[in-house]
């Protein structure tokens, strides 16, 4: 697996404004965070002699990152 290391830098230049997601794209977020957490969890990619420097975890935490977020501004928005 090669992973450009220029697009993950790129990521953390963009502007830290909240994002705000349709309902399919949660919907998709949601879906790739489970698929991945079932790929860390089986018992062959458990096999793996696998080293990358960014992981599955890395992934599933950035996930968790942006639905978090998502809830924050969907409760935000509600109370005002």
């Amino acid at each position: 697996m090669n992973i450009n290391l220029r697009n993950l830098e790129a990521i953390n230049e963009l502007p830290s404004e909240r994002a705000i997601f349709n309902q399919n794209q949660l919907r998709r977020l949601k879906t790739c965070s489970r698929w991945l957490r079932e790929i860390q969890n089986s018992s062959e990619f458990k096999q793996l002699q696998y080293s990358p420097d960014v992981t599955l975890g890395d992934a599933i935490q950035a996930l968790d990152e942006l639905l978090n977020e998502q809830d924050y501004c969907d409760w935000g928005e509600k109370i005002r």
